[in-house]
């Protein structure tokens, strides 16, 4: 559409600098110039409407059921709330585990480090072969 308007500029600069002695040449190229920007201003603004992404309804969120008496604090049904891809411990591979035993027991006193290691070296064997700790 912007090439259209600059053409039609450029026709209109001819139309009114035709005649080289007229001095109201430039105050006509003016004017006109004005309305052609009006005109294309509004031209982009109906075509824009159909061009902009329609805005996204926001998804539900989903109701946790509590049983019992229990409460639950307002953070934890936040997260619960977004759904069970938010709600889902994160899988943690066993070498991913392993990094993480050795990262800690860098942290830990050097007397108690051995037994660090080995007691989270039996809650990664175990929950790696698939049983609940």
């Amino acid at each position: 559409m912007w090439c259209q308007a600059r053409l039609y500029k450029d026709h209109l600069r001819v139309a009114c600098y035709k005649d080289r002695d007229d001095p109201g040449g430039q105050r006509h190229f003016r004017e006109w110039s004005r309305t052609v920007d009006r005109n294309t201003e509004f031209l982009w603004s109906l075509l824009l409407q159909h061009l902009r992404k329609k805005a996204k309804a926001t998804p539900p969120e989903n109701k946790v059921l509590v049983l019992g008496d229990h409460s639950v604090p307002e953070r934890h049904l936040r997260v619960l709330q977004k759904g069970p891809k938010f709600a889902t411990e994160p899988f943690i591979s066993p070498p991913e585990r392993l990094t993480c035993v050795r990262n800690i027991a860098r942290q830990v006193q050097q007397d108690l480090r051995p037994r660090f290691v080995s007691e989270a070296m039996d809650v990664v064997s175990t929950t790696a072969s698939g049983s609940q700790v």
